[in-house]
């Protein structure tokens, strides 16, 4: 069980589907995840809402792998609740 313990899927750091902000000079995106299910990318918060409602949840675990490193490495993103 020791060896299996640094497989196991951490939990969701959140209370529900989230988007994570990206912004550059250009634009704004906002990536939405709900308990580490990658549901889509959209320009709009109506659309990230839509997306937290009604997008598909599958389980990716390289996007899990991606999306917990990112935090465990300290990133600080800003983080919109979707609830």
């Amino acid at each position: 069980m020791e060896a299996l313990e640094r497989l196991r899927i951490q939990p969701w750091p959140f209370s529900g589907a989230v988007a994570f902000c990206e912004r550059s000079e250009l634009r704004e995106d906002l990536h939405v995840f709900d308990r580490w299910c990658y549901l889509g990318t959209a320009a709009t918060l109506a659309a990230a809402y839509d997306l937290a409602q009604h997008g598909e949840r599958r389980f990716d675990l390289d996007v899990y792998r991606i999306l917990a490193g990112y935090l465990r490495n300290g990133a600080e993103p800003e983080v919109i609740a979707l609830e």
